[in-house]
């Protein structure tokens, strides 16, 4: 087990200048950055082509728009855990990256939200970024790395070395 931290602030590793990197990772921890990278390396092979970004458990509108502005170029990744919470928050940063945002409810077995003045459910079970995006007419672009059969990576790479 691991914590993860409550904060505002941004864990942030790259090299070089920020107009070089084209791909931003983002995570609810640097352990969970740090296992992604000893399980998928071939990302790391240009110097100054990706950053990573740590965002706490609690991720915000605007470390969001800090990342999008200093990273221009970049194509966002998210490697938030498997688990609803990280689907959500998979969610938030595609809103944020937008401008936008929305109100997300857990009632029962359904997600609902609450988005530009209309109501939205989806089941839990199979709730995602790509459903979401499909429910609210929304395309953010952003891909998702989700460890398979593991809550976060950090568990995944505990459980398979």
């Amino acid at each position: 087990m691991h914590l993860v931290t409550l904060t505002a602030g941004i864990w942030l590793v790259h090299e070089g200048f920020p107009a070089q990197v084209r791909h931003l990772f983002l995570g609810h921890s640097a352990t969970d950055i740090i296992c992604f990278c000893q399980l998928r390396p071939e990302g790391l092979r240009v110097p100054g082509n990706v950053v990573f970004a740590a965002l706490g458990l609690l991720a915000n509108a605007a470390q969001v728009v800090f990342l999008k502005e200093r990273f221009t170029g970049a194509k966002v990744h998210t490697l938030f855990d498997a688990e609803l919470t990280g689907r959500v928050t998979d969610c938030k940063i595609a809103l944020w990256q937008a401008g936008k945002n929305a109100a997300f409810r857990i009632a029962e077995d359904l997600v609902q939200i609450s988005y530009r003045n209309r109501k939205f459910s989806i089941p839990t079970a199979a709730f995602s970024l790509n459903r979401f995006e499909k429910a609210v007419a929304l395309r953010s672009n952003i891909r998702t790395h989700k460890p398979r059969g593991f809550g976060s990576y950090q568990e995944f790479f505990v459980n398979t070395r």
